[in-house]
């Protein structure tokens, strides 16, 4: 089976991407942040507001900076995922499989929770960050794999 990874060198460019991306994440969640210079108009397909009637297919006034947070934080995330180890062997490919399942079987189960347990804008929020959890998960996961694999020798 040929798998398609990224270039190792891509890796470096995803972290320098992914952690500060996540902090800002992470900061614009807690303090609302939004730099006026990216108020910007932006299509929208479908655009809805509190207590305002939905649009669609039209321009709409919007600060983008949770947009290209988000973006820069996913193209990271997928770097750092599935970029080369300067060693790719067989071994390497197995605990990067066994990861990606664990992340993808977490992933839902905290779904499923979200689902009984969140409701309205609580859930909302949650889905959101589960458009990345499953990115980060694997992150933690295979790094700390092969950090065991490492310290055990077995690698």
């Amino acid at each position: 089976m040929n798998v398609y990874l990224f270039p190792n060198k891509c890796k470096l460019y995803g972290w320098i991407l992914f952690i500060p991306s996540l902090i800002l994440v992470i900061t614009m969640y807690f303090i609302d942040i939004e730099p006026n210079f990216l108020n910007v108009k932006v299509f929208a397909v479908a655009y809805e507001a509190i207590l305002q009637q939905t649009v669609y297919f039209s321009f709409i006034e919007k600060n983008i900076s949770l947009d290209l947070s988000l973006i820069m934080l996913i193209m990271g995330g997928i770097l750092v995922c599935f970029s080369k180890e300067q060693l790719e062997d067989e071994y390497i490919k197995v605990l990067r499989l066994e990861s990606l399942v664990w992340a993808v079987y977490i992933n839902y189960a905290v779904l499923i929770l979200s689902i009984l347990f969140l409701h309205e804008l609580s859930f909302l929020y949650a889905l959101a960050a589960n458009m990345v959890t499953i990115l980060i998960i694997f992150i933690i996961r295979f790094e700390w794999v092969k950090q065991k694999v490492n310290r055990a020798g077995l690698a």
